[in-house]
């Protein structure tokens, strides 16, 4: 296990204790994907930036979306990462990209948040929650 992941895993896992969840109800990687997720998806759009990067109040978002999914964060990754190829796909077939005011989606809003440089949950030590 590297480094950045385990560092992830254990601010994951701080934030979980935090809000008193149950780590035999709720996977701890699937936490803490879902952390990353979350922040990246807000990172890219400030309109979206509902929980302005507050890792309890994600967290608890995270932790909504296990408790009725128990592996939500991976089948949207799947989905996002279909939906691109997708869109790829069908721009290129449609000659989209020449088009006047055609607009891509955004790629970056699909790559790892440590390659983006947006928030991730191992960013720095003052922003592991203190509860």
């Amino acid at each position: 296990m590297g480094d950045r992941r385990q560092s992830s895993l254990e601010v994951a896992r701080l934030v979980g204790d935090c809000l008193g969840l149950d780590w035999m109800q709720i996977d701890l990687d699937q936490f803490r994907l879902g952390l990353e997720i979350e922040l990246q998806l807000a990172w890219h759009d400030s309109k979206l930036k509902i929980t302005r990067d507050e890792v309890l109040l994600t967290g608890r978002i995270v932790w909504i979306h296990l408790k009725r999914v128990k592996d939500y964060y991976t089948r949207l990754d799947r989905h996002r990462a279909a939906a691109m190829q997708e869109t790829k796909s069908f721009s290129r077939a449609a000659g989209l990209r020449s088009q006047p005011g055609f607009q891509q989606l955004p790629e970056v809003a699909f790559t790892p948040a440590a390659s983006t440089g947006s928030p991730s949950i191992e960013r720095d030590e003052a922003w592991a929650p203190s509860c």
